[in-house]
């Protein structure tokens, strides 16, 4: 096998690893399956949006695993408005109007990919945004809407974090 296949697999594994950790942590707070909706949300929805990425393995792993404990914790002890959960959709709208797609410097994306991901990320919000409409709607009693809001939250900071390290580093100021 050559090098940029292994190290392709490696991360393949690295991130499938990350993720059913993710769905571990879900178990161990009783939201296996918010976990899962968060996790089946975000990433399609991370791809196209783009932002921060860590510079290690093990950071991402550290990070990500905060990501969610904090989302775990805010599915297990708030209960969120729904004018919020539409405001943060709106929010995000924004954001993705603003930044979307949010490069990294290892994989500058060429002018297409950019209007190619910029139109898949703004599909996305869209999805997603119908689907907390429903739910919060039609569906009671569950936390549909508030995992649809959560995934969001997440992809709108990993997108600012992202802005901002791309910031940094082409002005050189923090």
């Amino acid at each position: 096998m050559g090098h940029s296949i292994k190290k392709l697999y490696f991360y393949r594994v690295w991130v499938d690893g990350i993720g059913c950790s993710v769905l571990m942590m879900g178990l161990l707070f009783n939201q296996f399956l918010e976990g899962l909706l968060i996790l089946v949300l975000f990433i399609p929805f991370r791809i196209y949006a783009g932002g921060y990425h860590a510079k290690t393995p093990i950071q991402c792993a550290i990070k990500t695993w905060t990501l969610f404990t904090g989302a775990f914790v805010y599915l297990k002890f708030v209960v969120p408005v729904m004018w919020l959960k539409f405001a943060s959709a709106l929010g995000v709208w924004g954001m993705l109007f603003l930044m979307a797609p949010v490069q990294h410097k290892n994989k500058p994306l060429e002018e297409y990919e950019i209007t190619k991901y910029r139109r898949k990320a703004f599909a996305m919000w869209a999805v997603e945004t119908l689907l907390m409409l429903i739910t919060q709607f039609w569906v009671t009693k569950t936390k549909v809407s508030t995992c649809v809001m959560l995934a969001m939250w997440m992809v709108a900071l990993l997108m600012m974090l992202g802005w901002y390290e791309n910031r940094k580093e082409t002005t050189g100021k923090r």
